[in-house]
This record gives C-alpha cells, sequence and structure tokens, in this order.
C-alpha cells in the first residue's frame, strides 16, 4: 500500500481493473444463482484452462487479502485458533477457510459453491486448508503434486531468466513433467463433465500465443519504466496490474497489457513522474507491503521504491511451444516459476533492470551474511536489509547510515 500519492493518482488501467474486479466479486453469488461458474485456485496454476472454460478463477491469496482487508483479519483468526489451527505458522490463505466457517463478516457476505477447487502440495498447510475449506463449501476439489516448488534434479544456469522461454525443457525434470501433464489432463476431463464443453489442442495453442503476446506486451510496459528518466508508475501501480496475469491467454488479458503499455508510454511522453522526488532508485526485495518509511526515504533524500520482487516476473510466463502439444509447454512452465524469485542472481538482474542504486531486502535478522548480502556485495550494489515496515526513529537512524554511508558514496564512484 503507497505511503503518499503519486503525482498524477493511480493509472488509469489500475482503475479499471479494480473496478471491474469488484463488479465480478460482487456479482459472484448471483451469477452462480443464474447459472454461472467460477473456481478456487491455488495462485500460478491451471487459469488458463478456466478461462477457455469461461470459469473465472479466484485465487487463494487474493482471497485471502481481501478478507483481511475488511478489518475482520482478528476475527477470522481467532475463528481458526479456536479450533485448534496456528495461523501464524500459515503463509498461503488461510483467512478463505476461516470466511467459510463464518461468512457472515466475509466480503459480500462470502462465498457461494464453487465448480473446482484446485490445490497444489507447494505448501502443505494451504493443500490442508483448501482441502478443509472445499468441504465447508460441499464442492470438487482436486490436489495437484509435483509443482513450482518442488525439487530439482536438473542443475539451473546462472542466467536462466536468459533461456526459459526457448529451452524451458532442459530445466524440468522429465517424469516431473509427464505427472503434470496427466494431472492437467484430470483438470480438463473433470471440468468437461461438469460443464459439458470440451477444449481442443487448438484451443489450447491460441490461448498459449495469446499469453505470450499479452506477456511481450506487459514487459514492454515494464522496460519503459525502467528506461525512463524518472519512475512514470509507482510500484504500488505496478503491483496492483498483476491481477491481470489471472486473464491470462484471454483477450481482456491482452487489452489489459496493451492499455497499460499505452499509458505507460504516454506518461514517460507527457513528462510525468510518480514521485515527488526521485535521485535514488531501489530494489525493495521482498512481497511485503510497502513500508511506511519509505516516505521519508523521499522526503529526505529522493530515494524511490522502483521494483520489488514481483516486478518483472510477467516475463517468466512466456514460454514456446509445440503447437500439436501445448499441454506440455503449459505444464512445464508451473513447474519452473516463482521458485526462482528469491534467488539471488535474479535479484542482482532485476537491480539491473531497473537501473536501481540500491537493495533493500526483508531477511529475518542473521548472525552471518545471506545469500543476498553476499551477491549484492559482488555485483557492487549497496545492500541492506531492514525487515520492519512501522515508521520509527531506530529504522530511520538505519536507513540515514545505509544512505549516508553506502549509497550516495557508491552513486559518486560509479559516475
Amino acid at each position: 500500500m503507497s505511503t503518499f500519492t503519486p503525482q498524477t493518482g493511480r493509472l488509469a488501467i489500475v482503475e479499471k481493473v479494480r473496478k471491474e474486479q469488484g463488479e465480478w466479486l460482487a456479482g459472484l453469488k448471483s451469477g452462480v444463482e443464474q447459472g454461472g461458474r467460477f473456481a478456487i485456485s491455488a495462485s500460478d496454476e491451471f487459469e488458463e484452462i478456466f478461462n477457455l472454460f469461461g470459469i473465472p478463477a479466484l485465487i487463494v491469496n487474493y482471497w485471502h487479502n481481501l478478507v483481511l482487508a475488511t478489518g475482520h483479519g482478528d476475527h477470522f483468526a481467532d475463528v481458526l485458533n479456536k479450533r485448534g489451527y496456528d495461523v501464524d505458522a500459515i503463509t498461503m490463505g488461510p483467512l478463505g477457510y476461516a470466511a467459510a466457517l463464518e461468512p457472515e463478516l466475509a466480503p459480500w457476505g462470502g462465498l457461494p459453491r464453487p465448480t473446482l477447487m484446485l490445490g497444489s502440495t507447494r505448501d502443505e498447510a494451504e493443500l490442508r486448508f483448501m482441502e478443509l475449506w472445499s468441504k465447508a463449501l460441499d464442492c470438487p476439489f482436486m490436489p495437484l503434486d509435483y509443482n513450482l516448488a518442488g525439487p530439482y534434479k536438473t542443475l539451473v544456469d546462472d542466467d536462466w531468466w536468459n533461456h526459459i522461454r526457448r529451452d524451458w525443457p532442459r530445466y524440468i525434470d522429465s517424469d516431473q513433467l509427464d505427472l503434470r501433464v496427466a494431472e492437467l489432463q484430470d483438470v480438463i476431463a473433470l471440468l468437461e463433465r461438469e460443464t459439458g464443453q470440451t477444449i481442443t489442442t487448438d484451443d489450447i495453442a491460441r490461448s498459449l500465443t495469446m499469453c505470450n503476446e499479452q506477456i511481450d506486451l506487459f514487459m514492454e510496459g515494464l522496460r519503459l519504466i525502467a528506461d525512463a528518466e524518472r519512475c512514470p508508475v509507482t510500484l504500488r501501480d505496478q503491483l496492483a496490474l498483476y491481477v491481470t496475469l489471472w486473464h491470462r491467454g484471454t483477450p481482456k488479458g491482452l487489452d489489459y497489457a496493451r492499455a497499460f503499455r499505452d499509458e505507460v508510454k504516454q506518461r514517460i511522453e507527457d513528462g510525468i513522474q510518480a514521485y515527488p522526488e526521485e535521485n535514488i532508485r531501489i530494489l525493495y526485495w521482498t512481497a511485503m507491503p510497502e513500508p511506511r518509511w519509505h516516505r521519508y526515504l523521499n522526503e529526505q533524500y529522493g530515494a524511490v521504491f522502483v521494483a520489488n520482487n514481483y516486478s518483472v516476473t510477467p516475463e517468466l510466463y512466456a514460454r514456446s511451444f509445440d503447437p500439436a502439444d501445448p499441454l506440455r509447454a503449459l505444464a512445464g512452465r508451473s513447474l519452473f516459476l516463482l521458485s526462482t524469485l528469491n534467488n539471488p542472481q535474479w535479484m542482482i538482474e532485476t537491480a539491473r533492470f531497473y537501473k536501481c542504486d540500491a537493495i533493500i531486502g526483508f531477511e529475518q535478522p542473521y548472525p552471518v551474511e545471506t545469500p543476498h548480502a553476499i551477491a549484492c556485495k559482488e555485483a557492487g550494489i549497496p545492500y541492506i536489509n531492514a525487515p520492519v515496515l512501522a515508521d520509527n526513529d531506530k529504522i530511520r537512524a538505519k536507513l540515514d547510515r545505509f544512505i549516508q554511508d553506502d549509497v550516495i558514496p557508491s552513486m559518486q564512484q560509479s559516475t
């Protein structure tokens, strides 16, 4: 969440996406009553398949955050704690299950019965909660094995991001891929039984082609942001558009990406900058919310967050594929995707992409240097671990030392 207002307000495409997503959620119950369908899915599984069947997918962690945004997070955590669950130990969306148990305080009075809930073994606790959640909603549940967090038998190149689109098969274990394809076929068969529809290989190939086009447009917009003299779009707005990736392989997703690219281009042509002052570009290497001390950094030093660890991940969704067997590329992508997000080399690549002067991490304190700190030292990029969201004198003093003693001298030396 942004701690200060951008110069010209939010992107128009952000407001459009938020409005359309809100309208769909608000009308979900009545839509299901009138014969509509929807699915609940772990993120980054097979949203393209749901989209081909005309079944919108509600992502587990997104619904969790919406439940949290009601202001009743403590209540729903208590709902689970009273049943013996350790909510603090769960990382992926437990409040969705709590809201199904006591829907009165949930957004829009809770969810209707989904067509399918699709879980993943990448997080055992999430999988168990989704299974319990599906029972509470009385709907089919399908767990998926071998996923993006699975162990690899194959060594990954240091610059894997340069090869993943075209050479993805050499990063994927063939036995895991075979099982993943079979699981994907089971998902399709179940949805065909549930809906009476069928989808063909050509349908899937068209979807993946459209997905690649969507990703290319999205990345054009991000490259414009990275190359701009002054950052034209806040990190908050960049991340707000991540929801459009759930519309992968659809005309709507393509339209969203094109609108984003065009609006960023127009902002740059109009000389718009997102932040009041910009002298130092920072990569905020975490998925945690924007900290309150971001305002202090901007007002004191003109330091701004231009990216985080999701800011170039859209390109990881694009895959070359054999039109005769597109399922294999779709299955393979979910075996090698966002598990790379915490990779130090990927962090350095992201910082260079966005021309960042420094990196701020959000790691738990360690008695020795972390791999991220070591990677930054080797790359010559100042790094600090600041795992505090609150703004106080202690964190300000730490940030002051970092900017004054590390970042500014590094920038002077590079010029």
